[in-house]
């Protein structure tokens, strides 16, 4: 499995499910992760500033140090999303 990318309005994830194999602490402490939809992480529903960085908090704490988030810059708010559907 390659990186994946997911884009959302405040903040964007990648994820290497080759090495990332600790995921299940992510699903409850972030209503971005859920197991049951494809795709399964959806950083759209981290859409405020506050949401946005418990999403950060989250990824940080993955012990893989496999996902990785960042900012999306204002001046790129309310463009069309992009990465993986």
């Amino acid at each position: 499995m390659a990186h994946k990318t997911y884009t959302g309005p405040e903040v964007g994830v990648t994820f290497d499910g080759e090495v990332c194999r600790h995921a299940a602490g992510a699903y409850a402490a972030c209503r971005v992760f859920d197991i049951d939809k494809r795709p399964w992480i959806n950083p759209a529903v981290a859409d405020t500033p506050e949401l946005a960085q418990h999403l950060r908090d989250v990824i940080s704490r993955c012990p893989s140090v496999r996902c990785a988030s960042w900012s999306i810059p204002s001046r790129h708010k309310g463009l069309p999303r992009t990465g993986n559907p």
